[in-house]
C-alpha cells in the first residue's frame, strides 16, 4: 500500500504493509448480566517497505531513525487505521452470532 507524507517540505510516498496482530470485536449491547461492552478495534503493526519522491520512481534509502518515525506516523493516521479496521472486518473477524448477544 502507499501513503503520502510530507517531510521537510517535500511530498513523498511511503510504501508499507500492515499486519493485524489482534482482531477487533464488535460492540455488545446491555444484557441482564452486563451493561454491555464497547467495540474493540483491531491491533496492527506497520512495516515500511520503501520511500520515494512523489514525482520520481527512485527509491530513497531509509535510515533506521526515519523508519521508526514513519512507522509511528503511519500507525497513528486515521486513514490508515480505517483501512486496517475495514480489512479486519472484511476478513471475517466478526462473528454474526456475537452481534446478537
Amino acid at each position: 500500500m502507499e501513503a503520502n507524507v510530507e517531510i521537510a517540505g517535500h511530498d513523498l510516498i511511503v510504501e508499507y504493509e500492515f499486519k493485524i496482530t489482534a482482531h477487533g470485536s464488535p460492540e455488545s449491547g446491555p444484557s441482564y448480566a452486563s451493561g454491555g461492552e464497547p467495540a474493540e478495534p483491531a491491533e496492527f503493526e506497520i512495516e515500511v517497505l520503501g520511500l520515494r519522491f512523489s514525482k520520481h520512481l527512485v527509491e530513497l534509502e531509509i535510515p533506521e531513525w526515519l523508519n521508526a518515525i514513519l512507522n509511528t506516523h503511519l500507525a497513528e493516521r486515521d486513514d490508515i487505521n480505517e483501512i486496517v479496521q475495514r480489512a479486519d472486518y472484511e476478513r471475517g473477524a466478526y462473528d454474526p452470532d456475537d452481534e446478537r448477544m
